[in-house]
């Protein structure tokens, strides 16, 4: 068997389209070049250009997710009639996945939708302080599509799923200024001078 017979070889159909092994060699490749262009522009392009200016870190790394993710809506709506499949058969694709979002995935799109509210709403983003329900305290490090990681004071990565940022309560306190009060609590003997405990 050749190569050209190989890269022809029917694997299975799509409606009307039949789908070789050459064309699921050939969207493969082009699925990788996406995933390469959206981590490119999200990490060299975006982030030199912004650093450049005074914009908000927290500003800049939502402008590259953002970006990253626009650029795969758009290369997976690119590829559509290249697989020979219709925007109509999509959507009905899509109506099969929400059937298994209610069925199983709820949680994972809950964490995914959250995601996104964090990015566009921004009620708390990058480089961030802030606490947790359980009192856990840390700044934010990351936004993931599914959890966003919290790096606490002893530098340990908590990864707390996007969906509890958004649905229970949480204390930014470095929302509006970088300025942050830490207090630590040190105790001294009964019998200690006050002024020379203030004055140490």
């Amino acid at each position: 068997m050749s190569m050209q017979d190989i890269w022809n070889r029917e694997l299975f159909s799509l409606g009307a389209q039949t789908v070789t092994a050459g064309t699921l060699i050939s969207l493969s490749l082009y699925l990788v070049t996406v995933a390469v262009f959206a981590y490119l522009v999200r990490r060299k392009l975006v982030f030199r250009v912004l650093r450049r200016t005074r914009v908000d870190v927290g500003v800049q790394y939502a402008t590259a997710r953002i970006m990253a993710y626009a650029i795969w809506i758009v290369g997976m709506l690119a590829v559509l009639p290249w697989i020979g499949l219709e925007f109509k058969s999509v959507l009905v694709a899509l109506g099969a996945v929400g059937v298994g979002v209610g069925l199983g995935l709820q949680n994972l799109a809950d964490n995914f939708v959250s995601g996104i509210v964090l990015l566009f709403e921004r009620p708390v983003k990058v480089g961030d302080r802030i606490e947790l329900a359980d009192n856990t305290q840390g700044q934010v490090v990351d936004i993931q599509a599914r959890a966003t990681v919290v790096r606490t004071n002893e530098n340990v990565d908590v990864l707390v799923p996007n969906s509890e940022l958004v649905s229970q309560r949480v204390i930014n306190l470095s929302h509006q200024s970088r300025l942050v009060r830490f207090r630590f609590p040190i105790g001294v003997a009964y019998s200690s001078d006050v002024e020379q405990v203030r004055e140490a």
